[in-house]
């Protein structure tokens, strides 16, 4: 199971595997949701504030997940 994140024209998408892609929306800098789904996503970042990871809630689940590149 993998999630790719993109940014299309400024906006900010999700995919996983074999799903649609689907546009994420903020509810603070490193927090969104999908309008969808009743999901979150939680960007967590390092002292540099680079992105290192995220974590994905959704239907009870809490899945932690590392930036792949």
């Amino acid at each position: 199971f993998d999630i790719e994140i993109t940014i299309e024209d400024g906006d900010l998408f999700l995919q996983a595997t074999g799903q649609p892609k689907f546009e994420l929306f903020a509810i603070s800098e490193h927090e969104f949701f999908l309008r969808v789904a009743e999901a979150r996503i939680t960007f967590e970042t390092n002292d540099e504030g680079e992105t290192t990871g995220l974590t994905l809630v959704q239907a009870g689940q809490t899945v932690p997940a590392q930036k792949v590149e």
